[in-house]
């Protein structure tokens, strides 16, 4: 099965804050937002992104006056 996460690692993607807003709004995500579907933050280490996100649950609650719920899926480390 392949995953595409080693394609994003290499080369990210161009999407803005603003661009991804607009991308849930297109999409009908926003109502499923508002209807209960939570916000899930994954891909290994999200929280090493905290300033990104915190700017980007900002711009959401402005964008759409409101905050979804957010669950966040941080790797664990072990030592």
């Amino acid at each position: 099965m392949w995953c595409d996460t080693a394609e994003v690692w290499r080369y990210g993607n161009p999407y803005s804050i603003h661009d991804v807003l607009n991308i849930f709004e297109e999409n009908g995500v926003v109502e499923e937002f508002k209807n209960g579907q939570h916000l899930v933050l994954t891909g290994g280490s999200p929280l090493k992104q905290q300033e990104a996100l915190a700017e980007l649950i900002k711009e959401f609650s402005i964008q759409f006056g409101f905050k979804p719920y957010i669950e966040v899926e941080n790797e664990v480390v072990l030592q």
